[in-house]
């Protein structure tokens, strides 16, 4: 069963453990980064995205799994979408009997049905409770963070339950909880951040129940998949940070960006888990039907240069013709993109699919994989100054380092030289629609 964040794959398998009587790591398991509860009798393991797609790296046939599930399917993060056309063309090639079950509540179900050959579609009336929703504008322009402080102070002493604050980054969850220490000691209340990166016996505080009313500053990981019991009350600030692609830097970065109406639904829908509930939406109604319905998938708007290697790897030929979920191919993935330019360079250098497996786990990201002419193994490589790279407007600009993909970077090849001493680009890109 695949969950899109590590929080959600614990407390699911917590919960479906529960209802069956059982203790984790027995019957029910599950597998994350740095963190794993399973066994051999384990039936029912919930994993990640990268857990999944590592496991059909290594077992291409998912020898001994019956089904696999999807979970929360309307994020449509990258790595979901790419894990289920992996494990569709998985089911179409060698495991026919392979059972795929796809589950959503916002999802529209028709392409998707349609996309995995006419699948049946159920429904499933859960149970929820009345949530009323205001809107609540603030009369000057604020930022995120001092939106919300401003939204806690208005509501904290007018409702009753714990509240569950929206806010965009972990940057703004840190800046709303100092300008808010007062405010708890006055009120007695909890102060909880809740993000993906969060120690687990932090994130298991932030859920867990308190001897005080607690105000959660989360980001969207509790937009879905988990029911915080107590939370009565939503604060929205109606941002999110999103990934996209800038052609200029040649690199994924994070976008400040309105959430969608799918997605204010979703966060309204956390009061109403246990009982009936208030969601504070910090802008006007107006602005709220201006808002896009549904999230761009993700393999809409970043660089594809990561799965087009983990598909060669995994041994797919034919990359641009792989089945996708969305039909229209992604503007990254068009036959002049970077991704595809650059791993056409390096074939017909002579890279042979032994090191492009090494690419697969190198964290060096794959659109600058020209610039390193040789990965010597897990999370490291050679910085080779000879290759170059242009912008897709035609300005000059030189990849100074091998940046890991947790933004780090290491410059000997460029550091202290002037912009007007990079040297020309061996190659430019041209970009279609």
């Amino acid at each position: 069963m695949l969950e899109p964040r590590r929080i959600a794959a614990r407390t699911a398998a917590r919960r479906i453990a529960t209802e069956l009587g059982v203790r984790v790591g027995a019957e029910v398991g599950y597998a994350v980064r740095f963190d794993e509860r399973s066994s051999t009798e384990t039936r029912i393991l919930i994993v990640t995205e990268g857990v999944l797609l590592r496991q059909l790296q290594a077992d291409p046939f998912l020898e001994g799994v019956a089904a696999v599930l999807f979970d929360e399917f309307h994020e449509r993060n990258l790595n979901s979408d790419l894990a289920l056309g992996m494990v569709r063309r998985v089911r179409e090639t060698v495991r026919p009997d392979l059972g795929v079950v796809v589950m959503s509540a916002t999802l529209d179900p028709g392409p998707i049905a349609s996309y995995l050959g006419n699948a049946a579609v159920v429904e499933s009336e859960g149970r929820a409770f009345p949530v009323e929703v205001r809107y609540l504008p603030p009369r000057e322009r604020l930022q995120p963070a001092d939106l919300a402080v401003w939204g806690v102070r208005e509501v904290v002493a007018k409702t009753e339950g714990d509240v569950l604050v929206f806010l965009p980054g972990v940057g703004e969850i840190r800046r709303a909880e100092r300008e808010l220490a007062d405010d708890a000691r006055k009120h007695r209340l909890a102060l909880l951040p809740l993000y993906g990166e969060l120690p687990p016996d932090e994130q298991d505080a932030a859920i867990g129940p308190s001897d005080r009313r607690k105000v959660i500053l989360s980001t969207n990981v509790a937009e879905t998949s988990l029911t915080i019991d107590g939370v009565t009350v939503v604060i929205d600030t109606g941002t999110a940070k999103v990934m996209r692609f800038d052609p200029e830097a040649g690199l994924d970065r994070l976008v400040l960006e309105p959430i969608s109406q799918a997605s204010a639904e979703q966060r309204a829908g956390r009061a109403g888990r246990t009982r009936p509930g208030v969601c504070i939406r910090l802008w006007n109604e107006p602005s709220q039907r201006g808002r896009p319905e549904r999230e761009t998938p993700e393999i809409r708007r970043v660089d594809l240069a990561g799965p087009v290697l983990q598909l060669r790897a995994w041994g797919e030929d034919r990359v641009l013709d792989f089945p996708g979920s969305s039909r229209r191919v992604p503007r990254p993935l068009s036959r002049r993109s970077c991704c595809c330019v650059g791993w056409e360079r390096l074939m017909r250098r002579g890279w042979s699919l032994r090191m492009v497996s090494r690419w697969r786990y190198c964290r060096c990201i794959p659109g600058w994989a020209g610039c390193c002419w040789m990965a010597r193994g897990p999370g490291s490589c050679r910085w080779s100054p000879g290759w170059r790279r242009c912008s897709p407007s035609g300005t000059r600009s030189c990849v100074p380092a091998a940046v890991t993909a947790s933004g780090d970077a290491t410059r000997p090849a460029v550091r202290g030289r002037r912009r007007s001493s990079i040297p020309r680009p061996m190659y430019s890109i041209d970009w279609e629609d």
